[in-house]
């Protein structure tokens, strides 16, 4: 049996300092910590300087550097799964289409995502979500841990820059 929730994000943060503080006040749960991801993934997307320091804020101390960047090979592979479809970070957000080009609703953006028996022990410090995506037949994965802080942060989040149904096709 699958359990869902529905995260919001309620602005679109302009500066680090911004988005850290959304991240305090959200990544108190799993499902805060994908939705962190995604809206760092988004910032990636339309500015890849503040975007990557955002992406290495909301993911476990594996994937950044020891300075706190974000992983040259992280940050390539978004680069290059972005230029082949700048839709992706957008296909999280509900409301989202394809055929609409992923075009972004007003704000708050909400994400909707679930788990599963396999998804782990809720109490715990791991969890596995699926991130419903408006471009894909089913929910992508993203593994969380809880940090020393009480933060969740993506350990594994590679399925969420798979590609997606091209934008400007109509579902059906």
């Amino acid at each position: 049996m699958m359990q869902s929730g529905l995260v919001e994000l309620p602005v679109m943060p302009g500066s680090i300092e911004e988005f850290l503080r959304m991240q305090e006040e959200l990544a108190r749960t799993p499902e805060g910590g994908a939705a962190v991801l995604v809206m760092a993934l988004l910032l990636y997307r339309d500015n890849p300087d503040f975007g990557a320091a955002c992406v290495a804020a909301s993911v476990d101390r594996s994937r950044v550097t020891t300075d706190g960047s974000l992983r040259r090979g992280d940050a390539r592979r978004i680069a290059e799964q972005f230029a082949a479809n700048p839709g992706i970070p957008a296909a999280y957000i509900e409301g989202t289409t394809p055929g609409e080009g992923y075009a972004l609703p007003a704000l708050p953006w909400r994400l909707e995502m679930s788990t599963n028996p396999y998804s782990g022990d809720p109490g715990g410090d791991e969890t596995k979500l699926f991130l419903s995506c408006s471009g894909a037949d089913s929910p992508r994965p993203v593994s969380l841990r809880k940090d020393a802080r009480g933060l969740w942060r993506a350990y594994e989040w590679s399925s969420l820059l798979m590609g997606i149904r091209p934008a400007g096709r109509r579902e059906g």
